[in-house]
Protein backbone atom coordinates (compact mmCIF):
# COMPACT_ATOMS: atom_id res chain seq x y z
CA UNK A 1 0.00 0.00 0.00
CA UNK A 2 2.78 2.43 0.88
CA UNK A 3 4.33 2.02 -2.59
CA UNK A 4 1.02 2.88 -4.26
CA UNK A 5 0.60 5.96 -2.07
CA UNK A 6 4.13 7.14 -2.89
CA UNK A 7 3.57 6.57 -6.61
CA UNK A 8 0.48 8.78 -6.53
CA UNK A 9 2.32 11.46 -4.50
CA UNK A 10 5.14 11.47 -7.06
CA UNK A 11 2.82 12.04 -10.05
CA UNK A 12 3.08 15.48 -11.62
CA UNK A 13 -0.17 16.84 -13.02
CA UNK A 14 -0.14 20.25 -14.63
CA UNK A 15 -3.18 22.41 -15.33
CA UNK A 16 -2.84 25.89 -16.82
CA UNK A 17 0.82 26.03 -15.82
CA UNK A 18 0.24 25.08 -12.18
CA UNK A 19 1.19 21.76 -10.60
CA UNK A 20 -1.73 20.02 -8.89
CA UNK A 21 -0.85 17.76 -5.95
CA UNK A 22 -2.58 14.37 -5.91
CA UNK A 23 -3.78 12.24 -3.06
CA UNK A 24 -5.86 9.10 -2.87
CA UNK A 25 -8.32 7.15 -0.80
CA UNK A 26 -8.79 3.40 -0.98
CA UNK A 27 -11.67 1.42 0.49
CA UNK A 28 -11.84 -2.33 0.96
CA UNK A 29 -14.94 -4.46 1.02
CA UNK A 30 -13.66 -6.57 3.92
CA UNK A 31 -14.04 -9.89 2.12
CA UNK A 32 -17.58 -9.15 0.94
CA UNK A 33 -19.06 -8.05 4.29
CA UNK A 34 -20.34 -4.77 2.87
CA UNK A 35 -23.42 -5.32 0.72
CA UNK A 36 -24.02 -1.87 -0.80
CA UNK A 37 -22.04 0.86 -2.49
CA UNK A 38 -23.48 3.37 -0.01
CA UNK A 39 -22.06 1.44 2.95
CA UNK A 40 -18.65 1.14 1.30
CA UNK A 41 -18.67 4.84 0.41
CA UNK A 42 -19.62 5.69 4.00
CA UNK A 43 -16.70 3.65 5.40
CA UNK A 44 -14.26 5.27 2.95
CA UNK A 45 -15.58 8.73 3.85
CA UNK A 46 -15.19 8.04 7.58
CA UNK A 47 -11.63 6.78 7.08
CA UNK A 48 -10.77 9.87 5.02
CA UNK A 49 -12.17 12.12 7.75
CA UNK A 50 -10.09 10.32 10.40
CA UNK A 51 -6.94 10.61 8.30
CA UNK A 52 -7.51 14.33 7.82
CA UNK A 53 -8.11 14.79 11.55
CA UNK A 54 -4.81 13.02 12.25
CA UNK A 55 -2.76 15.32 10.04
CA UNK A 56 -3.42 14.29 6.43
CA UNK A 57 -0.86 12.72 4.10
CA UNK A 58 -0.93 9.32 5.76
CA UNK A 59 -2.12 5.75 5.50
CA UNK A 60 -5.12 5.17 7.76
CA UNK A 61 -6.60 1.72 8.26
CA UNK A 62 -10.12 1.59 9.67
CA UNK A 63 -11.01 -1.53 11.66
Amino acid sequence: MAELVQTVRDLKVEKDGALIPLSMSVASNRNGEIKSFEALFHDADMALYEAKQNGKNQIYVMN
